[in-house]
């Protein structure tokens, strides 16, 4: 029963990590066509930049994070992955996927808060030029709820990383209107199911 129940979990996972891969992967492409749109060193003002440069560290971050989702991460589990990480780093002067998978409690982690920090510089940059009934009217002020968010189990994580690429598109379409990257709010597993 157990073992059942363990691949169904898996398979579950496996599912969600594919299409949320493929949803990371359509907003990287959109930031990529920004960056086909200019020529080289040619930014409209200083802080957009800053602005991409944030927008790609955060979509970088929730690509490689998509597949680490799977597993619980508790104080413990996280400690555990921290050091063998660490050891790793040191030992071998080198961190693969591998590495970050077998580190998951930890790995997951540290690439959802590297995600939400930029979302949250990001959205900063974006405060400076709005006016609050422009940010209301794009959704601006989900964006920090969004982040703040942090699960242990799985059903949480994968919530906490939908919830992170959902903050990541409202920014993008904030000042880039032309994108109109699809905006899908995050549902978490449990009241889904219900």
């Amino acid at each position: 029963m157990t073992e059942d129940f363990g691949r169904k979990e898996e398979i579950k996972h496996l599912r969600w990590a594919i299409n949320e891969r493929a949803k990371i992967q359509h907003t990287l492409l959109a930031l990529y066509e920004l960056f086909r749109q200019r020529p080289p060193k040619q930014y409209p003002s200083w802080w957009e930049e800053i602005l991409i440069d944030h927008f790609l560290g955060a979509g970088f971050a929730l690509w490689r994070a998509v597949f680490l989702a799977d597993k619980r991460r508790d104080l413990e589990s996280t400690i555990t992955a921290q050091e063998a990480f660490l050891k790793q780093l040191l030992s071998t002067n080198s961190i693969t996927f591998n590495d970050d998978r077998n580190n998951r409690p930890w790995t997951v982690t540290f690439y959802l808060a590297d995600a939400k920090l930029r979302i949250g510089a990001a959205y900063q940059f974006l405060l400076n030029d709005l006016k609050p009934e422009q940010q209301q009217a794009m959704g601006l002020d989900e964006v920090i709820r969004y982040v703040r968010l942090r699960g242990r189990e799985p059903v949480d994580i994968r919530y906490e990383w939908q919830a992170a690429h959902c903050a990541l598109r409202i920014l993008l379409n904030s000042p880039y209107t032309d994108l109109k990257l699809k905006i899908e709010k995050p549902i978490h597993e449990l009241a889904s199911a219900t």
